[in-house]
């Protein structure tokens, strides 16, 4: 895993940072520029924050076998991609190797997205969606405002998360979850006006499901199994694991994973002694890459920090009388 925190007084050198893009920056405003870039590498996914000072046009052509997607998370004046205009509510996409011009506005943050084209046309097709990304390149995607907003909100905190977690660059199951939460995320968007073709399922194919769900994580040993490795495994819809649980179990399946993933943690923490292992090593081992949300969900879990659980040889360091 590879994350850069950067600054830039040259369009250019920001441009010259980012790893395969093929492309080149002019500053097209007159002033001194300052560019900020904020980025996460992991194996399939590459995403990136940047913004400028200065208005700025881009030309270029998107890396070769992914899926670009352009997320704007400030749009304080007028740009366009493609020649479209590039507002708070749209989401853009490029194909692999695609030409792109995008005209940046002065002060603009924008979110980018890379994602492995093979890996994400499997998803899709697990989930039954329809969409793709030359099927849509002419226009942008205009997703529900209500869940788009939610979507960036859950990538920013994501992205955030991963950059100030030291264990990340260690663990390739904390990498895992971070690309599949992405994932994940952006997949509610583009599969959010698809219809659910299974919407007819029985109560028994619905126990099934979570039935051989637990089965597959509890096979999965120390690496963590997600919500995306039950749909691709099962050949079923996001949608269709939600009902399913929501049916069966009461519970959402992230909510289920999250159980399991959470006790694992626990059981390490409890066989282990202190110096030999901290807290966010365990919590990375298992796929927690946002320690904050992992501190709130183990207490919540188990009635207490994970600081207070009993470790080896030792004891809990608060007790309840």
């Amino acid at each position: 895993m590879a994350v850069q925190i950067a600054r830039f007084d040259d369009a250019q050198l920001h441009a010259n940072a980012l790893a395969g893009w093929d492309q080149s920056y002019y500053q097209i405003t007159a002033g001194r520029i300052e560019c900020s870039l904020l980025q996460v590498a992991v194996e399939g996914l590459h995403v990136f924050r940047e913004t400028f000072t200065q208005r700025v046009a881009q030309y270029g052509s998107a890396p070769k076998g992914a899926v670009s997607f352009a997320v704007p998370l400030h749009v304080p004046g007028d740009a366009t991609l493609q020649g479209r205009k590039f507002e708070r509510h749209s989401l853009h996409a490029l194909a692999s190797r695609e030409d792109f011009v995008f005209h940046v506005a002065e002060g603009m943050e924008t979110l980018i997205l890379t994602i492995d084209a093979s890996e994400l046309a499997e998803l899709l097709d697990c989930m039954q969606s329809t969409w793709s990304v030359h099927k849509h390149r002419r226009r942008s995607l205009s997703p529900n405002p209500q869940c788009y907003a939610n979507a960036i909100r859950n990538l920013t905190e994501a992205f955030c998360a991963a950059t100030q977690n030291d264990a990340m660059s260690s663990s390739l199951y904390a990498q895992k979850m971070f690309r599949h939460s992405m994932l994940g995320i952006l997949l509610d968007v583009l599969t959010d006006e698809d219809p659910n073709l299974k919407t007819d399922l029985t109560d028994a194919v619905r126990c099934d499901l979570v039935r051989r769900s637990r089965e597959i994580v509890l096979a999965g040993g120390a690496e963590p199994v997600t919500v995306l490795d039950l749909c691709r495994i099962l050949r079923v819809s996001r949608r269709t694991l939600q009902n399913s649980f929501q049916q069966v179990a009461k519970m959402t399946p992230l909510g289920y994973l999250r159980a399991i993933r959470l006790s694992e943690v626990r059981r390490a923490l409890m066989s282990s002694p202190r110096e030999a292992l901290s807290i966010g090593d365990a919590a990375a081992r298992f796929g927690f890459f946002h320690l904050s949300h992992f501190t709130a969900d183990y207490k919540s879990l188990f009635g207490e920090l994970p600081s207070d659980t009993r470790r080896f040889g030792g004891s809990r360091l608060s007790t309840f009388h």
